[in-house]
């Protein structure tokens, strides 16, 4: 009898022993299992913050290659800045008959503006036209802003309408020439871009020949907003 409560006492100690053992544990799993938890999620983060920086690349490097494929196309003239890339056909007969015949025409392609020149057959007349995009939000804006510097009040921007384009523009003429200087409000996705356009006509006084090639070149003009 006694044995056997020995027994009893020994058994009933170790299952004692036993629960303190596996109580004193758990912490010590419960820490290990946080810590593992914790290096998983970091590793995700980790990878997703990877996938992202892949798929940014990608796309830099479809616009680099789009951008190249604009740059081969032997059919326009462009250039571009850190707002807007402009674009134009660059055969002018494309889109633009004069009332006048003319011999030959050039294009100009150069880092802030486009243009073409045009001779007439007869070699009475060259027309030079030129565009550009000015950083102001509006034609007023730059208008005020040329107007509040210039000393030569035959360069002062006045309201002007070309067709159905807005804006300000100033005429300087001399004994061989004519100069139209314009600022015109045009609409891109809903935003004012400035255009600023010149038109000059040598040797001639027929100006007749100067609206319909803006607006020809204006119609036909491709603004892409890139950035601010």
């Amino acid at each position: 009898m006694k044995r056997n409560k020995l027994l009893t006492g020994f058994l009933v100690l170790g299952v004692g022993l036993s629960l303190v053992a596996c109580s004193s544990n758990e912490p010590e799993t419960k820490v290990a299992e946080e810590k593992e938890e914790k290096k998983i999620e970091e590793t995700k983060a980790i990878e997703e913050k990877e996938e992202k920086v892949k798929e940014e690349k990608k796309e830099e490097e479809k616009a680099r290659v789009a951008e190249e494929e604009k740059e081969k196309d032997s059919t326009i003239i462009s250039y571009a800045n850190k707002k807007v890339r402009v674009t134009l056909p660059k055969d002018l007969t494309s889109f633009h008959t004069p009332a006048r015949e003319i011999s030959r025409y050039s294009y100009m392609e150069e880092s802030n503006v486009l243009g073409y020149s045009l001779y007439a057959k007869d070699r009475t007349f060259t027309i030079n036209f030129s565009i550009g995009t000015d950083g102001w939000d509006s034609a007023e804006a730059a208008s005020i802003s040329h107007n509040k510097v210039c000393k030569d009040e035959s360069k002062i921007y006045e309201p002007c309408t070309v067709g159905e384009y807005s804006g300000y523009k100033y005429v300087v003429s001399s004994d061989k020439s004519i100069e139209y200087h314009y600022v015109l409000d045009y609409l891109v996705d809903g935003q004012d871009v400035v255009l600023t356009i010149r038109e000059e006509l040598r040797n001639d006084d027929d100006t007749s020949l100067l609206e319909p090639l803006l607006l020809d070149v204006v119609h036909n003009l491709k603004i892409e907003l890139i950035g601010e």
